[in-house]
């Protein structure tokens, strides 16, 4: 069959294992082929899902030290918010969550060159079992250490590695980012508490963005960068590093947009203590289009919008790279909205 819905709710168990060592062994020639798994799955871990289009409700949990939990999917991967309203602390209503595991989310696999990634709001990532960095915690989070990996991407793994080394890649159709985090300005929290976030994302799709964050709350007295906020984007990793690519292939389409669709920002945090020269934070945006490839802000700044705001608080410094054509209309950044701190 061409469908497969896979939904319940299981506690206590070993591991989960759907679908074969990769995508492409999982499926046979449709690329598309759906896979649904919905509800609660909290086992020892690691986990694997591999099919064609992968559609996640719910949470996904893997308890053992070091456990993995990995994605992997032909063409599509879509993480949609659940609640489940289980009333468990450190467990999240909808999301990945391991224990210092990595959590790999590996769209296009292989060679075929059309996949995407779709985040709802409030379908968040946790490699340091569930430590949350908002709020009180947001100072004690930037210096853990530990945690597992968060990547999302795509194609070949060129080094061999079991890990994407390519881009998620949106080349067919029409109206969808490589790679996009959040639907309106609800929660999206990535913390990976030590571990390295890696964003890569292209989109070959006019009007379009390689990848897109949009935008967290906003209002006269309401701000997602501040600790007294429970909504907006957070994207932090302890003393890991977080690089963030994005590519635009088509006609106004943009390299790496932050605060898209709304007047919220997004906050970046990196607390990575540089050994030699690299950066904590690095922010790449190219375009062939004559848009910006990295742009801060949908709508330019005013007292109902709220700044992004990208933080290095330990030694590693941050890296803003944009790069369009020399005949652009637009800057290769822009900053719309935007707040930068390198201590």
């Amino acid at each position: 069959t061409d469908y497969v819905y896979m939904d319940g709710r299981a506690r206590g168990f070993g591991t989960l294992t759907i679908g074969n060592n990769t995508a492409n062994n999982s499926i046979s020639t449709n690329k598309y082929r759906q896979m649904i798994v919905q509800g609660e799955f909290w086992g020892q871990g690691p986990h694997q899902i591999s099919g064609g289009s992968i559609e996640l409700y719910g949470s996904l949990v893997a308890r053992v030290v070091d456990a993995p939990i990995t994605v992997r999917a032909a063409s599509w991967i879509w993480g949609y918010e659940r609640n489940t309203s289980h009333g468990l602390a450190n467990v999240p209503y909808s999301g990945i969550q391991t224990n210092k595991g990595d959590i790999v989310l590996w769209a296009n696999e292989g060679t075929f060159n059309d996949g995407l990634v779709y985040i709802a709001d409030r379908y968040n990532l946790n490699s340091d079992n569930g430590y949350n960095p908002r709020f009180g915690n947001v100072a004690a989070s930037q210096t853990r250490t530990g945690g597992g990996d968060i990547i999302i991407a795509g194609g070949e793994d060129t080094n061999t590695d079991g890990r994407p080394d390519g881009a998620v890649l949106r080349n067919q159709g029409a109206s969808h980012c490589g790679i996009r985090i959040g639907t309106s300005n609800g929660e999206n929290t990535f913390y990976s508490g030590g571990g390295d976030i890696t964003i890569k994302g292209k989109t070959n799709n006019a009007n379009m963005t390689g990848v897109c964050i949009v935008g967290g709350y906003y209002g006269t007295n309401l701000s997602n960068v501040y600790t007294g906020d429970s909504s907006g984007k957070v994207i932090a990793s302890g003393r890991g590093r977080i690089i963030i690519e994005g590519e635009g292939l088509a006609t106004n389409s943009i390299g790496l947009a932050l605060g898209e669709n709304t007047y919220g920002g997004v906050s970046i945090r990196s607390g990575y203590n540089a050994t030699a020269t690299e950066s904590a934070i690095v922010l790449l945006g190219k375009t062939v289009s004559t848009w910006p490839a990295l742009r801060f802000g949908f709508y330019a700044h005013d007292h109902y919008g709220h700044d992004s705001l990208i933080q290095a608080t330990g030694t590693g410094g941050i890296s803003l790279i944009g790069d369009n054509p020399a005949s652009a209309s637009w800057y290769s950044i822009e900053f719309n909205g935007a707040s930068i701190l390198s201590r």
